[in-house]
């Protein structure tokens, strides 16, 4: 059982399907982009059970900046999904440039998350999540890799984000997690039309690598 297992509220329903839908044919971090989506929400709601449907949905379309068209994004996140998971959206992507902008220093990158910390703790929760993901996923990749000195020398960009990871995980640790009961007072919700279906293997963190298996992926660079 996962905070995306149902009975699900419709909000992450509908995120579900556009995330499916934008996500088909990409790829992040060797997977398919849906499950790197649908692993951040996992993450997000293991270490905070009580993420209220407007950030899961936010978590889920975490990358449809990148991936949706540019004119359907903004009404149709708003439409169906509300005006708040949309800034968020923004919000984390205003991060994620932050953190790979080259000519962002450290200190300003700490400065964000600071006020992230005071304003939006939402929006600080999502990236925690996200960054836990991605930090997994190149850990696996240097594990693997034949030359892990060069691996880690070839990441240079990385390595100095350390403090900000370090930060991000000291900031995200400090909000209490509730219990998990609330999951058990979820009423049955049923699938938001208008939106296709999405792929059956949505299951703990979107397991395996079929996905899309008649899709070409297209790759996203790290």
């Amino acid at each position: 059982m996962t905070i995306l297992s149902p009975p699900r509220h419709p909000t992450v329903t509908s995120a579900l399907q556009l995330a499916w839908h934008w996500c088909s044919g990409h790829s992040i971090d060797g997977a398919p982009a849906l499950a790197h989506a649908v692993r951040v929400a996992v993450v997000l709601g293991r270490h905070h059970p009580a993420a209220s449907p407007t950030l899961l949905a936010a978590v889920l379309l975490y990358d449809a900046p990148e991936l949706a068209p540019p004119d359907q994004l903004d009404p149709l996140v708003t439409s169906l999904l509300g005006a708040d998971t949309l800034r968020i959206i923004r919000v984390l992507e205003a991060e994620h440039h932050t953190m790979h902008n080259p000519h962002t220093s450290s200190e300003q990158t700490l400065d964000r998350v600071h006020r992230l910390a005071a304003t939006d703790m939402p929006a600080l929760l999502a990236t925690t999540a996200d960054k836990i993901v991605a930090f997994g996923s190149i850990l696996r990749r240097a594990a693997r890799a034949d030359d892990p000195n060069a691996f880690w020398q070839a990441r240079h960009p990385f390595r100095e984000q350390m403090p900000v990871l370090s930060r991000l995980h000291h900031r995200g640790s400090a909000v209490p997690a509730p219990g998990n009961g609330s999951r058990a007072h979820r009423p049955a919700y049923r699938r938001r039309p208008g939106l296709p279906e999405p792929d059956s293997t949505f299951g703990p963190a979107c397991r395996g690598s079929g996905l899309f298996p008649s899709t070409p992926i297209h790759h996203r660079k790290d």
